[in-house]
């Protein structure tokens, strides 16, 4: 205060010697400069605006006169133009006409000034300054994108290094990002986030670390909510630890960095919700303590409170989803209501308030009508819906915002018709608020692409198909646009599950409007099996290109090999966005290589989707079916040699699919070698009942309109609820019968044509059987039962020899090294299948005296150059886990193949010891004594052959036979 007072006396003392010099002279111009100084002073010291203005009052003043004089000063004028740009900025108005007048005032000093001189550096920053003020506060896209190149000009007379080079960095990293709040461009976004690591490593790390760090964690949380990128998140937390870690004095950035620390953890609980329950349930405990946290440092009345209890109300709410605590979701309310009635009343925050508290009413109704309150239930769904539509009302229509809250607000309606009864007027109002929100550009894709299925299938409900068709079309369109190559596998798997089934309804609503057998495929193809599809191009055959042009062929395998060993997450900020880059890079640079490739005679068409011809060509060893199964309709799509036909199948309906397959989720045995044994067995005769259900309806109306070989080789390949079914054990199995699958066809089954065209792309290169890699775990340890292996290591010591490498009791790390070097690897095992985390499913191995995992993603990461066969004696290697991810079949099976095996045997369900030994000893007798093991020179191995014939051998011995539930789980899958 004594400072103040000292200042008081100044001004005092000055302002009485300004009244006693001539005006217009250059005494009373320098006195206005100097109470403008002064009071600037004291403006820094007291934060009073009075003083502030009174800075600029004189300083106009000054500048005035000397305009009437023709004099130009820069001092003057520097002065001036740095308190015009913190009146605007500390303004109410932000009145645009004063943040032009500072820059106009700031250009006029730099000419008084010598070039790179200390005055003309600091007028130059200020000049910067002002333009992205000017930038923030504008309304206009073209305002906004002059700030920015007039910020890039001015960052362009500053050296790496120089005068607040990182705060000119910074600020065109806000503008830039306000940019992409306008575009919804990625690259904005992107671009704004390079500028700010590029400022961090200019600026002084004495500098406050918030400073440092600016809103960096903020826009890579904002680009992990677009892009579905895991590594922009965990950087997000790891930015914002970083200043929670050192948290200030100051009870507002506290409590500011707080807060934004518990954001991202919530968005990191969301992540894991339904994969990872005590991961998601620790990041979401920790956002809620920092949450309360951060509402206690924040002072009483400050406006950043309303948007802590907002945020507080939602983590609340998650929790509440979570383990369905009511107490939880009162609280929630608590903090939602106290925002939203402090709140002013047109604020556009409301709507977020009021789509929250929509939530959590939402979530109270799902837990009372479990729990058959169905009374107060349906009072909260109707809470639900009226927030819901207060939340759309009031946002406004250019808001990205918007569409996820109109989705909401149709998704209640929905519910409310279909728990309580139809209602024209509620349906129409969903339909409307649905098609609305397909219009939503600016909206996320992850939000759009249901949207827009939703939408397409309330039409085709109400028999409108060309208006559905367009709408599945728009959906199929944004999936596309969700740039895989990009993201890690973990990404990619969480953003799919988020757009399940899009690409299952979109073929059917292809076919229901007359479309081709051939279009149809080319939806499927390009839209499901997406992650299987980016490893197939990353290791296919390229020997045709190589022959055709060696030196192109030689940097498509550079790029794409240099593509596949990049990290899929970075530790440190130095190496993310640098990594990012090359990435991006290296995409690029393979986009014009494959565009030269396409020019090259009979190329036009590499790594595309299949066509028409393509299809049939692969189709000359035996039929391919496609079986798309979706709410709309079921059909087969047939594809031979000579023809694509589609086949409607009418009473393989979606509703009753679903429940004949729930039979066979407790299908097994007391000794099936599954890490985590079903509690319920199912009865046989239900079992039965659905292979005979499965015939009827889908696999004979196929086999009569299907010319086979005299090979008898059917290929399946199924997409969403039918991936499930076990199609070649299919009919009826009482002795004698043959109105089965496995009396017509010998079936196989593959993930997609893409798949198959790379199995037999790499079949020419690994048919022979030369030696086996024979991995057992009979001894497990607890909580896991100890399995019987002895029959198949006696079998594969019998066979094989000295061409046997037997690892008993193996780990992970020992499998991988060795497994490349094997053309058959053998796994006698516990299997592993995890719901809701497919990638997780694997082979139970041993280290350490501790059970661990061989996991699909470990397979994906090895090159098994050798590998023909891979035989998987274990529970669930081909169960497809997750219905959320139904659409890219990922289980072990299949990433055994994709990895590089032509031939993997796996199973659908639990593998019973002896079933599993005596199985595999008649496959390998059959396989081998079919290919003549004494290498004689002929075709390659028949394996689906000898596996059909195992099994039928199997089935058939014994008294009476054999229960299916033994026989039934063995298939064969790849070319």
């Amino acid at each position: 205060m004594a400072c103040v007072a000292a200042l008081d006396n100044e001004i005092a003392v000055s302002a009485e010697g300004l009244n006693s010099v001539v005006e217009g002279s250059p005494e009373h111009i320098n006195g206005l400069d100097i109470l403008g100084t002064l009071h600037w002073e004291r403006y820094l010291k007291t934060g009073e605006m009075n003083d502030l203005q009174s800075a600029v009052q004189y300083s106009r003043h000054a500048v005035k006169i000397l305009d009437s004089q023709g004099n130009q000063q820069g001092a003057s004028l520097s002065h001036l133009s740095a308190y015009l740009v913190e009146l605007f900025t500390e303004s109410v108005e932000h009145d645009m006409a004063i943040i032009k007048e500072a820059i106009s005032m700031g250009l006029r000093a730099l000419e008084c000034f010598e070039k790179d001189s200390s005055p003309w550096k600091s007028t130059l920053n200020n000049v910067a300054i002002a333009w992205a003020e000017r930038g923030y506060r504008s309304q206009s896209l073209q305002e906004v994108d002059e700030s920015i190149e007039t910020q890039k000009y001015i960052l362009s007379f500053v050296q790496p290094g120089g005068y607040d080079r990182g705060g000119l960095l910074s600020r065109l990293s806000t503008t830039t990002s306000l940019r992409y709040d306008r575009t919804a461009q990625v690259e904005d976004l992107e671009a704004a986030i390079r500028m700010s690591y590029d400022a961090i490593e200019e600026v002084s790390s004495t500098l406050a670390k918030d400073s440092l760090y600016g809103s960096l964690p903020i826009m890579l949380s904002t680009h992990y909510k677009r892009t579905g990128r895991m590594d922009s998140l965990n950087e997000a937390i790891r930015t914002s630890q970083v200043l929670v870690d050192d948290l200030p004095d100051d009870p507002v950035r506290k409590s500011d960095w707080l807060y934004n620390h518990g954001r991202f953890l919530h968005e990191k609980c969301q992540r894991y919700k339904e994969v990872d329950v005590d991961e998601s349930l620790g990041a979401l405990n920790v956002a809620l303590q920092c949450g309360r946290d951060a509402l206690h440092y924040m002072p009483l009345g400050h406006r950043s409170r309303l948007r802590y209890m907002n945020s507080l109300g939602t983590w609340l709410a998650t929790k509440l989803s979570m383990t369905e605590e009511l107490g939880l979701g009162e609280e929630g309310l608590r903090y939602l209501t106290d925002a939203y009635d402090l709140l002013p009343p047109d604020d556009p925050e409301k709507s977020q308030v009021l789509r929250n508290q929509a939530h959590i009413h939402e979530i109270h109704y799902q837990i009372l009508r479990k729990r058959m309150s169905l009374q107060e239930a349906k009072a909260h769904l109707s809470k639900a819906i009226s927030y819901a539509t207060e939340a759309v009302n009031m946002t406004k229509e250019d808001s990205p915002e918007l569409c996820e809250n109109q989705k909401n607000l149709a998704a209640l309606l929905l519910t409310m018709i279909k728990d309580f009864g139809f209602d024209k007027e509620t349906y129409q109002l969903a339909k409307h608020h649905l098609l609305a929100a397909t219009k939503a550009t600016k909206a996320p894709l992850l939000v759009r692409i249901p949207v827009a299925t939703q939408a397409g299938l309330l039409h085709w409900r109400d028999e409108e198909l060309a208006e559905a068709d367009e709408l599945l079309s728009l959906a199929i369109d944004l999936t596309l646009q969700l740039n895989p190559q990009q993201m890690s596998t973990e990404d990619l798997r969480q953003t799919l599950r988020a757009v399940s089934g899009v690409a299952s309804i979109a073929t059917s609503m292809a076919l229901a409007t007359g479309k081709s057998g051939t279009h149809a495929l080319q939806i499927l193809e390009r839209a499901h099996c997406i992650i299987a599809g980016l490893f197939v191009d990353q290791k296919s055959d390229i020997s045709r290109l190589r022959a055709a042009d060696p030196e192109l062929a030689q940097r498509y395998d550079d790029l794409r090999t240099r593509l596949s060993s990049l990290p899929k997450e970075q530790e440190n900020s130095s190496k993310f966005f640098e990594m990012r880059d090359l990435q991006e890079s290296l995409l690029s640079e393979l986009k014009v290589v494959e565009t030269s490739v396409k020019k090259l005679p009979g190329f036009e068409h590499f790594q595309e989707v299949p066509g028409e011809k393509e299809f049939k060509a692969l189709a000359r060893d035996g039929p391919i079916v496609a079986i798309n199964t979706s709410v709309m309709r079921s059909d087969a799509i047939i594809v031979t040699c000579n023809d694509i036909k589609v086949v409607p199948l009418p009473e393989l309906e979606y509703s009753k699919l679903d429940e004949k397959l729930s039979f066979l989720n407790d299908s097994g045995n007391v000794a099936r070698r599954n890490v985590k044994p079903r509690r319920h067995r199912s009865r046989e005769e239900d079992v039965n009942e659905v292979l005979a259900w499965l015939w009827k309806t889908t696999v004979k109306p196929i086999l009569d309109a299907t010319e086979l070989t005299d090979s008898k080789r059917i290929w399946w390949i199924t997409t969403g609820l039918i991936g499930r079914a076990p199609l070649h054990a299919a009919g009826y199995h009482t002795e004698g019968s043959t109105e089965n699958t496995m009396s017509h066809a010998i079936s196989s089954y593959v993930s997609s044509f893409k798949v198959l065209r790379f199995s037999r792309g790499r079949a020419t290169s690994s048919t022979a059987l030369d030696n086996m890699l024979l991995v057992s775990v009979s001894s497990n340890p607890p909580p896991f039962q100890n399995i019987d292996t002895s029959l198949e290591i006696k079998v594969a010591e019998d066979i094989f020899g000295d061409a046997l490498m037997h690892l008993p009791q193996a780990e992970p790390g020992t499998v991988l090294k060795n497994i490349p070097n094997y053309s058959i690897a053998h796994f006698a095992c516990h299997g592993f299948a995890r719901i809701n985390d497919p990638s997780s499913n694997g082979l139970v191995l041993v280290k350490d005296g501790r059970a661990v995992t061989l996991t699909v993603s470990d397979i994906e990461r090895v090159d098994h150059k050798a590998g023909a066969i891979a035989y998987l004696s274990a529970c669930s290697t081909a169960e497809q886990s997750d219905m959320k991810l139904m659409d890219e079949a990922i289980h072990l099976a299949n990433s055994f193949q994709i990895a590089g095996y032509q031939h993997v045997i796996g199973t659908l369900w639990g593998a019973d010891d002896r079933a599993a030994g005596e199985v595999a000893g008649s496959f390998y007798r059959k396989l081998l004594a079919e290919r003549g093991y004494d290498n004689e020179a002929g075709k390659a191995p028949d394996v689906a052959k000898a596996l059909h014939e195992a099994i039928i051998e199997y089935k058939n011995s014994g008294k009476g036979g054999k229960s299916v539930l033994e026989w039934g789980p063995f298939i064969h899958t790849g070319t």
